[in-house]
């Protein structure tokens, strides 16, 4: 007679989250599409972390707590839940002042820069889709964008274009 050696195993699940993407792996969960795996229990698992394109890592949290790339942990119980947090890569847009023209920006952190303003830096996240509108003074007029390439050219106004790296823009006015 054979008697069967069951083993008792556990359900990870790993739960991604925030504003980034990016994928979670182990040799046992292949996290952008299978994101869960009964693990046997007291085998260690060593979850990684992979940011996409203008995503960073957060941290692991839940049965696994870690702020590196990496958590090691070994599962017991029924199930046992790891959350991976991703975010969007902050970048920096800086535009040149310019004393015969002003350029502003809505967003969430806007930019009013020229002339005698001075808010000329805005902080936004990978991927912004930018729209920047350059207004000359009297007596001059705007020509173009140096710095960034705007959808319809570097003479387009406004200069609208997606931030993807810490970008510095100067506006021409003749």
């Amino acid at each position: 007679t054979v008697t069967p050696n069951y083993r008792a195993r556990t359900l990870v699940s790993v739960v991604k989250g925030g504003a980034g993407s990016g994928t979670v792996t182990s040799t046992a969960i292949s996290c952008g599409a299978d994101c869960s795996e009964a693990i046997f229990d007291g085998k260690s698992v060593i979850l990684t972390a992979t940011p996409a394109v203008g995503s960073q890592f957060v941290g692991f949290g839940g049965a696994c707590i870690s702020s590196t790339k990496t958590c090691t942990f070994v599962p017991a119980g029924d199930s046992q839940n790891v959350s991976a947090t991703f975010a969007l890569i902050p970048y920096t847009l800086t535009v040149v002042s310019r004393s015969n023209g002003n350029v502003a920006l809505s967003a969430a952190d806007p930019v009013d820069c020229g002339n005698s303003a001075t808010d000329c830096t805005s902080t936004l996240d990978y991927g912004t889709v930018v729209s920047m509108q350059a207004t000359p003074n009297a007596g001059s007029r705007f020509v173009s964008w140096a710095g960034a390439i705007c959808t319809g050219g570097a003479a387009a106004n406004p200069c609208v274009f997606a931030l993807k790296a810490n970008t510095t823009v100067t506006p021409t006015f003749r």
